[in-house]
């Protein structure tokens, strides 16, 4: 479990410092005095087919096929039975460790098991989806890279939405609300693209951009004091007065009831009296 924290915790970067590593762009000068060349995105000095490229390119695909490319696969193939009878006839001695490893991420998907579909794969589109948004920067064209940023998160979304691949509903409906906040944080880059801020604009961009960062920490919090409330008993305390404001309320509203049905059988004798 410690093992797949650090590693969720640290896909994303390792991911981008390996990509930065790899990028390369080509400068010229305008007025032709030095030629076109090809450097290196992370440090502008290296130039492309040299001895310290290699190393820089070396460091970061040894990175991606360690830390990213093989954990992917690895989700992807590990339902699988051919997969399984591949390591069996390898006879591989760390099968159990294995086991618990592709468990701590496969674990809350269904497995096929009391009527469900297998969905254990799906463990790996938030690793394939972390890829593909990267991918989407190899322009630096901001609108272009926006959209299939926005488009990649309305697929994922609206997949979670209808497959709801979780054994538990609950985590369904939170995976597509983080995927929601980062549209609606991708759509708003988006509209920045095509629509640059101005002195008027400035101070609802700021908003719109802020607002989606802040909810998953809002909610974070929220959750932090509840656990807090929770160890030191305030959680219980608050249930059992408003169980008690509860009874009181009812008996209060069946008594006043009553007396409006007594009120309702007095006042016509005295109207006629």
């Amino acid at each position: 479990n410690a093992f797949t924290t650090f590693l969720l915790l640290s896909f994303s970067k390792i991911l981008f410092v390996s990509f930065t590593l790899l990028y390369t762009f080509r400068v010229h000068n305008i007025h032709g005095h030095i030629p076109r060349k090809c450097i290196l995105y992370y440090d502008p000095t290296v130039e492309c087919n040299t001895h310290e490229y290699s190393i820089f390119a070396a460091l970061a695909v040894c990175a991606l096929v360690i830390f990213i490319i093989w954990p992917t696969i690895l989700l992807i193939l590990y339902p699988t039975r051919l997969f399984r009878k591949c390591v069996s006839c390898c006879r591989f001695r760390r099968w159990h460790a294995l086991h618990m490893f592709v468990e701590s991420f496969q674990g809350q998907y269904k497995d096929g098991t009391n009527g469900t579909r297998d969905f254990r794969m799906v463990s790996a589109s938030f690793l394939v989806l972390r890829i593909l948004i990267l991918a989407t920067f190899h322009n630096f064209i901001l609108w272009f890279s926006a959209g299939k940023q926005f488009a990649l998160l309305i697929g994922a979304a609206c997949f979670y939405a209808i497959v709801r691949p979780y054994k538990m509903n609950f985590r369904n409906i939170v995976d597509v609300l983080i995927l929601t906040v980062l549209e609606a944080l991708s759509a708003v880059i988006l509209v920045l693209a095509y629509h640059p801020p101005t002195k008027e604009t400035a101070t609802i961009y700021v908003l719109a951009t802020t607002l989606p960062l802040l909810i998953p920490l809002m909610v974070l919090t929220v959750y932090i004091c509840y656990v807090l409330a929770k160890k030191a008993g305030f959680t219980e305390c608050l249930v059992r007065k408003l169980k008690a404001l509860k009874r009181f309320v009812k008996r209060y509203t069946v008594h006043e009831l009553k007396q409006t049905w007594k009120l309702r059988q007095i006042l016509p004798h005295c109207q006629t009296g």
